[in-house]
Parts: structure tokens; C-alpha cells; sequence
């Protein structure tokens, strides 16, 4: 009896549970068109609010701006991004990305370009479309050219976007 109960109760658990299961994937229907806006901080494609593109296809243009003033001092950044989507998925972007910007202070400034790796998730529900999302990229090599210095390391970007 008891091995009865408990097949019974394993055999419901799996028909109420098992349907609509928030890790099923959501796949191999494109993302299409949207738009997104948000905060990008990056060491390659810029600092500040960000603006970004998804074209039909697979590929997403990104534009990122910053400034800060304390009056007697001016820094600015400037940057952009195209990401070329590896995945299918409705839940989980991957892409390839290369970028670039300029960090301007006074009279200084450097200039950063980059190519790299990155992923962006959902924060709410289970699509990245109409939703808060957040990601993460990495960039090798990333170039670093500054008025004294050249430099070839890494980069990483983070960023938190509203897609509508």
C-alpha cells in the first residue's frame, strides 16, 4: 500500500508539475524586431545611458553615452556595439560582439575597441522581449590607446536594458 501512494503521488507530481516548467526553453523562434534602453558600463563600448537596435536578423546595434561636469572639469563617453546573436533562443541571447569608444577628459583622451563574447537573461518572466534583462561581455583583445600608452588586455561590459 504504502509503494502505491507513493507511485501515486510521484505519477501527480509529474502531471500538475511538469507543465509550463519555468526552465522549459523557449527556442527556434527569432527574436525579431525590438528596441531597448538602459545603462551600459563598459570598458570597451562606453559608460552612461545606452540605446539599442535589434534588426530583424540577428544582429544588434548598440549606442552608449555619458557625461559628467563639476564645472571646472568635463569627462565624456562615447561608444558603440554590434552584437551577432549565436542563439535561437527566446530566453537567452549569446552573441558575438565587437566595439569601440572614446574617453574624453579635458585635455585627454583614449580610445578603446574590442571584440568579444556575451550573454543577456531575462530578470522577470521567461522572454528577453518586453522585459527587464541583464548581461554580461567579454572582450579579448581589447585595445587600449591612450596619448602615452597602448595596451592589449581585456574588457567587460555589463548592462541592465528595458526591451520594448
Amino acid at each position: 500500500m504504502y509503494k502505491f501512494f507513493v507511485l501515486l503521488l510521484f505519477t501527480v507530481q509529474i502531471s500538475v508539475f511538469g507543465q509550463g516548467d519555468s526552465t522549459t526553453i523557449i527556442q527556434n523562434k527569432e527574436l525579431g524586431v525590438f528596441r531597448s534602453f538602459g545603462f551600459n558600463t563598459s570598458s570597451v563600448s562606453g559608460l552612461g545611458l545606452s540605446y539599442r537596435y535589434h534588426k530583424e536578423t540577428n544582429q544588434l546595434v548598440q549606442l552608449t553615452g555619458g557625461i559628467i561636469s563639476d564645472g571646472d572639469m568635463l569627462n565624456y563617453t562615447v561608444g558603440a556595439e554590434l552584437q551577432i546573436e549565436l542563439s535561437t533562443r527566446r530566453d537567452l541571447r549569446y552573441y558575438l560582439a565587437v566595439g569601440a569608444g572614446t574617453y574624453q577628459s579635458n585635455n585627454s583622451g583614449d580610445f578603446t575597441a574590442g571584440f568579444g563574447v556575451g550573454f543577456e537573461v531575462p530578470l522577470f518572466g521567461k522572454e528577453i522581449k518586453e522585459n527587464m534583462t541583464a548581461g554580461l561581455t567579454l572582450f579579448y583583445p581589447a585595445l587600449y590607446k591612450s596619448t602615452n600608452n597602448n595596451l592589449v588586455t581585456f574588457g567587460i561590459s555589463a548592462f541592465f536594458f528595458y526591451n520594448y
